[in-house]
């Protein structure tokens, strides 16, 4: 296995592994229901982002298969907060047959060296309330929860 940094080639085999990670969360809960637009919405964000500064999308590569990826960002808190910035995974998936392997904890910690050469020191997540393997996969990795958002749909019957 092979830890890369995503090319913009690399893009449209990163979409479908993002679609199994969408359909994995969909499955078990159907506020991840994503509209039919979503794949070109999500091939155009990448494009965008793969080569910004303060952005790190990792592959990982098994041969010419993407079997796991990265996408984190650096984020700025509010100025109040007297810590600046941090790190945000915003997603980190393995293809289904590839995982409790260890993939999801290399790429964590390449996008932990990637962060500590951004001088980043901590590093924050979401983990969906309904997805225990996640939960379980970050708290194993030392990640505590701070808090919870609630959401309520309030549209008239």
């Amino acid at each position: 296995m092979i830890i890369s940094k995503a090319a913009l080639d690399d893009i449209q085999s990163l979409v479908t592994l993002w679609l199994e990670f969408m359909e994995y969360h969909y499955e078990r809960d159907e506020y991840y229901n994503i509209r039919n637009d979503a794949v070109d919405y999500h091939i155009k964000f990448l494009k965008s982002v793969i080569d910004k500064d303060g952005w790190s999308i990792l592959l990982a590569n098994e041969g010419d298969n993407i079997i796991g990826y990265s996408v984190a960002k650096i984020e700025n808190y509010p100025p109040v907060f007297s810590r600046e910035n941090f790190g945000f995974i915003q997603e980190l998936a393995v293809k289904a047959d590839y995982r409790s392997k260890g993939i999801g904890e290399i790429l964590l910690n390449e996008q932990y060296k990637w962060f500590r050469l951004k001088n980043i020191s901590q590093v924050e997540l979401h983990v969906a309330i309904k997805n225990s393997t996640a939960e379980s996969f970050w708290k194993s990795k030392g990640f505590t929860p701070v808090y919870t958002t609630y959401i309520k749909n309030i549209q008239a019957h």
